[in-house]
């Protein structure tokens, strides 16, 4: 994609919802962005002068093609054996900062004066100002990244429950970025997401403290 004669996009997205990120969960792509050459210009420009205009005219000749057409059955295939299924599991172990939030909860709320760091959220829920509601941001944590990556950890602890702090040197441990962020930049990036989890998953995820101690995280049972 070529933008002004200037900017060349290479990658791999279509132009639809999940190839451009634009709903929750979309492909996974990727792409770069180059400053174009006259070279590259002119490759792009004979390929537009070769091409063929699909106009009104040549888009009802083709409907009316394919209209004619005979019944084009869908085949079908029997599912994956379990063993192979299985395979195709993704993968919670590992994160990355921009799979958290990044603003407290409560920002999120304030549509009239979003922060960088509450619309880089908006942007991780996939939601905008047009389309905000508490059940969808809720529905949109519930298929996070990072709130999947939590409840695999909990999962993984005695009793099923998890401290502030051993969470906290989880995620250090977690995060792909490199060089990994600062301990005290982590407990912010938790205190965030524990900031989501008390808003809008108080009925999937229990936080408090028990004996004077840290905050603690548990499973609710249903």
């Amino acid at each position: 994609m070529l933008v002004d004669d200037k900017d060349l996009f290479i990658d791999s997205p279509n132009l639809t919802g999940r190839g451009m990120n634009l709903v929750p969960v979309s492909n996974k792509e990727m792409g770069v962005k180059l400053e174009a050459t006259p070279s590259d210009t002119n490759i792009i420009n004979n390929l537009v002068e070769e091409s063929i205009l699909v106009d009104d005219e040549l888009y009802n000749e083709l409907k009316l093609w394919k209209d004619k057409l005979p019944k084009i059955e869908k085949p079908s295939y029997p599912e994956f054996p379990d063993i192979i299924k299985n395979k195709f599991v993704e993968n919670y172990n590992k994160l990355w900062v921009h799979n958290f939030p990044w603003a407290n909860a409560n920002e999120l709320l304030n549509l009239d004066n979003l922060s960088d760091n509450a619309n880089h959220d908006l942007e991780l829920l996939g939601l905008n100002k047009n389309n905000f509601n508490n059940d969808l941001i809720k529905q949109n944590l519930l298929n996070s990244r990072v709130y999947n990556w939590l409840i695999n950890q909990i999962k993984k602890q005695e009793n099923e429950e998890i401290y502030f702090g051993n969470l906290s040197s989880i995620i250090h441990n977690s995060l792909l970025d490199d060089p990994a962020p600062y301990r005290k930049n982590v407990k912010e990036l938790q205190a965030n997401f524990y900031s989501y989890i008390k808003l809008f998953l108080k009925n999937e995820i229990v936080i408090d403290v028990p004996y004077e101690k840290s905050q603690r995280l548990r499973i609710l049972k249903n």
